[in-house]
């Protein structure tokens, strides 16, 4: 019987144990013991975020086409070479704008040569016209009816020359607008290198080929040049607004933005392209020495600036169900401090209220 009773008593002494190891709490943070705590200074600064967006470096070039289709007649120029700015590259078949002209020049000449000659007699009807009329007027009796007539077929005759006048140098400007145009056609089948550099040509392009209106023949490759392309679909504005800058091969490199004509953007668009951004590196002959295509090369836009605020690295910034927290560190001691933030990133946090500029923060590792 006392063997039982004890039995009972040891299950009662264990039951309430366990009872009251599930009502303790969670221990308060705790400094481990000789071991320095990792802080950091509230600061109060810029804070300045910097979208990074990865890139490709290629050497600068420049895709040249024809505004008209033809037949390419002449490449004086082989790829590789080095042109200079106005050099012919490329010709397209032009006899029949030559052809053209000289039927309109003939028209012209033909037109200019037989109004001369008109124009002759009517000054000679004009001139017996006078001649006559002036005798009638000079009659004793003046028959007034057939001064009056005369004097109608003067002016007729006047009128008629003006007009005749008038329509054919109406149809010699026409004329002229065609040799113009034509012209302006002849030029557009010359192609001339915009600036110097080394000429490519496409390599369905040769003499006897023929191109299409647009379709590109060429390209010159800018020497010491290089382009810099990001995917990022961002506006203008941005690059107005924002300081940007490409980090090439682990160096800083300034560039110069290169907007898409509104057109270009619509064909990219439509062909579902991934949108991009262009820029062309800056830099000294020295400081473009290392610089060559295919580097790595990453855009770093600085999009968001936050003038003059407290911040502390966002690794010392925790939460809760009451809401952000950190720790303050005074006299060896963490403290846990209620926060407001603003701004927040993976590396720091704007803080708007709750800590002052210089109190130490806990930053766990």
């Amino acid at each position: 019987m006392k063997k039982v009773f004890f039995l009972f008593l040891l299950n009662i002494l264990l039951l309430t144990g366990c009872a009251e190891s599930t009502e303790t709490t969670a221990p308060e943070l705790l400094s481990p013991v000789g071991v320095s705590i990792d802080t950091e200074a509230v600061k109060r600064g810029d804070i300045v975020h910097t979208s990074v967006y990865d890139g490709t470096l290629v050497q600068d070039a420049t895709t040249l086409h024809f505004d008209i289709s033809g037949t390419v007649t002449s490449i004086p120029v082989y790829s590789g070479k080095w042109v200079e700015e106005g050099e012919v590259l490329i010709s397209l078949d032009s006899e029949d704008l030559e052809e053209q002209a000289k039927s309109a020049e003939k028209e012209i000449a033909y037109l200019t040569e037989k109004g001369t000659y008109e124009d002759h007699l009517a000054d000679l009807q004009i001139a017996d016209l006078n001649i006559s009329y002036a005798e009638v007027m000079a009659a004793e009796e003046p028959d007034t009816a057939a001064a009056a007539s005369l004097r109608a077929e003067i002016e007729q005759a006047t009128f008629n020359k003006n007009q005749a006048i008038e329509e054919r140098n109406h149809t010699i400007a026409g004329l002229q607008s065609t040799i113009d145009q034509i012209n302006s056609d002849r030029t557009a089948k010359i192609l001339t290198a915009p600036h110097a550099g080394y000429f490519y040509l496409t390599d369905t392009v040769s003499e006897g080929s023929n191109v299409s209106a647009g379709a590109v023949v060429c390209t010159i490759l800018k020497n010491d040049s290089y382009k810099f392309t990001a995917s990022a679909n961002l506006s203008d504005l941005v690059f107005e607004t924002c300081e940007f800058y490409g980090w090439i091969d682990g160096q800083r490199y300034e560039l110069e933005y290169l907007p898409l004509s509104q057109e270009e953007r619509v064909e990219k668009s439509l062909a579902g392209e991934t949108p991009t951004v262009s820029f062309r590196v800056l830099g000294s002959d020295e400081e473009l020495k290392n610089v060559r295509a295919g580097l790595s090369a990453t855009l770093m836009v600085k999009d968001k600036v936050i003038p003059n605020a407290l911040s502390v690295p966002s690794s010392a910034v925790e939460t809760d169900s009451d809401g952000y927290y950190v720790y303050v560190v005074s006299d060896g001691a963490r403290n846990k401090t209620s926060v407001k933030i603003g701004y927040h990133d993976d590396e720091v946090t704007e803080i708007q209220s709750g800590l002052q500029e210089g109190e130490l923060v806990y930053v766990p590792n």
